[in-house]
């Protein structure tokens, strides 16, 4: 019976429990043949244990095979202690053995030699025994032992008297011998059969490769059936096969490699073979047979005279080259080529143990490469999946996976494709060739053809296809499409092509390029994930920088609003209280002025510090006003020439008295506009007031008037405008510009008559033209500043084109 650890060793070989305990079932059922068998090998020896003489067989070699009973009785010998050692060894004294060599040399040209020998027995003692020694032959005539049948020599004489005188039962002892000599032979076969069989075994049981258990096989036992020929048929999935190992004796041609293909194989013996039965022909060419003409042209061409076949059966099914279905691998095939052959029972009986055992051994190889596949796999995976994570940069993930994937499966070319669904294309992001002529440039795009392929690609499911044709290449191709999926969503397919004529995708291959792909979907995951974290953090951080920035900007400029609050309230307060000072002071001083002149003169300064301090609060309500869009404006026409003079009139007494020089250029008749005159009143007014401030005496200040209608100048803007411009000879700094309209800001040391100001005025006539909507501009360079106004005038209002100029001089 098997042993336990046997047992151990077969469940770690096999793939998973229910292989083993196939496995397990199918030497279960050859240990019970086998016991059968021993069963019946014990029965012949019960046989020879009971005849009355001494049985014992010896093979070519001179060594004890057998040894009955009536021999240990004779001699005194165990079977135990001379199974295996040399006859002449054990029955002759040392340097006696000359006689029994003698015989066996005359036996190769007798069948039968019968004498008197003087035997050593196991205590030292001599016993004379009368021997009948005969050749064994096997079918063919060839020597495959001895068989000797030994009795005492005394005992055979009296035997020999006996006879004599009862005729009756004369021939028993001859009849007698011939049993002996025949069960002997049989039992001879069978022990050299075991002992081949058993040594068989145990040679193709150390070897786990499929190729060298069956070369094994058909030496061994082509050597052990005096065969021609010996050689495995190998079934493909189609019933189709090919011979792939044979032994064959000189001068018979091989067959290695030979395809035979019999279309009514799985009508006629598919099916019966599958259950184990051996088919034995002693003769093609008798009816017999039971063979077809085409079954014996067949064998014919192979020089097969006469054949015994048994299948090679394996459980579980691991080789995919199997046909489906049926555990058939293959036959067990020996040849006799050069005359017919009638097959003996034990002969039957050993080419099936013997079938049996490959049978095992090849499913033992299959699981035990199965096991090494699995392991490679299982590495090469692992080394794939330590590269591609070594990055989380997508270019670097893309171009290591192609380079791996080509290296690893040995591949002709590796490409990534990724689907654009929006455009319907597939875009090939990286590539590894072995040959130039299969790439495509990096970039490409590949429509999307709506095929069975693409269907199935889009439906997440791998895609074989062998002998395809490659537009690039005059040979076909082989190609593996396997789908990049994240959480059953399609992303590309990675694409392995092969340039060889009879390659095929195993499913093994198949199953490592699957785990690739989810590996390399997972790497290529987090690198879009990792790029999408760097993206927002790079823009985080820009962000963050750009806050910090706007922060840093908004710091300085509350900072300089609180400087122009503190300055706005130093100058409010400052204006404010000027006024009020000197209404106090002159309301005192009419209190004591005896003289009505001078009160006349207190009550004029009165009067205008009153004016002024409501002047001071009326700019900062408008201005608030401006601010929230509650300013209201109120267009009436007004005759621009005259309106002018008068406010120019207004500050003819202070240009005087600062010596400065006034240069008026109006157009000629100018004409009456709409507009608002109070805010437009105060634009002109303010700003010839600064000009009045901020030029030094001698100095000059420009004041120019036009009116242009665009209706005939610029199509796209017909609207007529108002055009005020006033320079005076003082130039405001570059970094002093940006602020002149803001809210309390005053250009320092800029004011050469120290008038003072509240730094509301500029900010003032900028909320004013924005609420006339019009357009103020200013520059200042070459020691010049202007300022420019245009203000919309109604439609309809004509310009004369006859212009003066006016130069004032005070």
């Amino acid at each position: 019976m098997m042993r336990l650890e046997q047992f151990q060793i077969l469940r770690e070989l096999t793939v998973d429990e229910a292989a083993f305990e196939q496995l397990q079932e199918i030497l279960l059922a050859q240990e019970t043949k086998y016991q059968k068998a021993q069963e019946q090998i014990h029965f012949q020896a019960c046989l020879l244990d009971n005849l009355p003489s001494g049985i014992i067989a010896i093979d070519m070699d001179g060594k004890i095979i057998h040894w009955n009973s009536y021999a240990c009785k004779l001699y005194q010998w165990q079977a135990q202690d001379v199974i295996g050692s040399q006859l002449s060894e054990i029955m002759f004294p040392p340097r006696s053995d000359a006689p029994i060599k003698e015989i066996f040399a005359q036996l190769s040209h007798l069948e039968v030699w019968q004498g008197e020998l003087l035997i050593q027995r196991q205590d030292g003692s001599r016993l004379a025994s009368d021997f009948t020694i005969s050749v064994l032959q096997d079918q063919v005539g060839k020597q495959i032992g001895f068989v000797a049948t030994v009795v005492d020599a005394k005992e055979g004489k009296q035997a020999e008297i006996d006879s004599r005188s009862r005729y009756a039962i004369g021939h028993r002892p001859r009849y007698a011998n011939a049993l002996s000599n025949q069960v002997a032979q049989d039992k001879l076969r069978q022990a050299m059969g075991d002992s081949l069989r058993e040594n068989f075994a145990a040679r193709i049981r150390k070897s786990l490769d499929v190729e060298t258990i069956l070369n094994t096989t058909v030496n061994e036992v082509r050597r052990l059936l005096q065969a021609d020929r010996v050689a495995v048929y190998r079934f493909e999935s189609d019933w189709r096969g090919r011979f792939t190992v044979e032994s064959v004796e000189s001068p018979w041609q091989p067959i290695t490699g030979r395809e035979m293909y019999n279309p009514h194989f799985w009508e006629t013996h598919a099916n019966q073979y599958r259950y184990g039965p051996i088919q034995a022909i002693e003769d093609i060419y008798s009816d017999s047979g039971g063979l077809s003409s085409y079954e014996v042209n067949c064998l014919a061409q192979l020089q097969v005279v006469a054949n015994l076949v048994v299948p090679i059966i394996c459980h579980p099914q691991l080789d995919q080259n199997q046909p489906k279905d049926s555990p058939l691998w293959g036959l067990l095939v020996a040849h006799q080529c050069s005359r017919p052959r009638q097959w003996q029972l034990w002969e039957r009986n050993l080419w099936k143990s013997v079938a049996d055992h490959v049978g095992i051994a090849i499913q033992q190889a299959q699981i035990y490469q199965e096991n090494q596949l699995k392991a490679q796999r299982e590495a090469t995976l692992n080394k794939f999946t330590q590269k591609i994570r070594s990055s989380l940069d997508l270019e670097q993930i893309f171009t290591t996976a192609t380079q791996e994937i080509s290296q690893l499966l040995n591949v002709d070319l590796v490409e990534i494709q990724e689907y654009l669904p929006q455009r319907q294309v597939w875009l090939t992001v990286s590539q590894s060739s072995k040959q130039a002529n299969l790439s495509s440039p990096l970039g490409a795009e590949t429509p999307d053809v709506d095929n069975e392929i693409s269907r199935k690609i889009k439906n997440l499911e791998v895609v074989r296809i062998n002998n395809s044709c490659n537009l690039n290449l005059q040979d076909s191709c082989h190609q593996l499409l396997v789908p990049l999926r994240f959480q059953n969503r399609l992303w590309g397919k990675l694409c392995l092509i092969n340039i060889h004529s009879d390659y095929q995708w195993s499913d093994g291959a198949v199953t490592l390029v699957q785990s690739m792909a989810e590996q390399l979907a997972i790497a290529i995951q987090q690198g879009q994930l990792y790029q999408r974290l760097a993206n927002l953090n790079t823009d985080l951080e820009r962000q963050v920088l750009e806050r910090t920035q706007q922060l840093r900007e908004r710091i300085k400029e509350l900072q300089r609003l609180n400087i122009l609050k503190d300055d706005f309230l130093s100058t409010v307060s400052h204006e404010l209280r000027t006024p009020l000072s000197n209404m106090k002071m002159a309301i005192q001083m009419l209190k004591i002025a005896p003289e009505s002149q001078r009160r006349q003169r207190y009550t004029e300064i009165l009067e205008s510090e009153c004016y002024r301090e409501i002047e001071l609060i009326n700019d900062l309500l408008d201005l608030q006003r401006l601010e929230t869009a509650s300013y209201q404006v109120s267009r009436t026409v007004v005759d621009l020439k005259i309106w002018l003079r008068r406010i120019i009139d207004s500050f003819c007494s202070r240009i005087q008295a600062q010596q400065q020089i006034l240069k008026l250029t109006l157009s000629d008749n100018l004409p009456s506009v709409l507009i608002d005159k109070t805010s437009f009143g105060r634009i002109v007014t303010e700003l010839f007031n600064n000009a009045c401030k901020y030029t030094p005496g001698n100095r000059q200040i420009i004041l120019e008037f036009f009116y242009q209608n665009n209706r005939d100048l610029i199509p796209s803007d017909p609207v007529p405008k108002v055009i005020f411009k006033i320079s005076n000879q003082a130039e405001i700094a570059d970094t002093e510009l940006p602020h002149i309209f803001d809210k309390f800001y005053r250009i320092p040391n800029a004011d050469p008559w120290k008038r003072g100001g509240t730094g509301l005025g500029l900010a003032l006539v900028k909320q004013l033209v924005k609420q006339l909507d019009g357009i103020i501009q200013v520059e200042s360079s070459q020691r010049w500043t202007t300022f420019t106004v245009q203000i919309p005038a109604p439609q309809g209002s004509e310009l004369n084109e006859h212009e003066n100029s006016l130069t004032i001089k005070f």
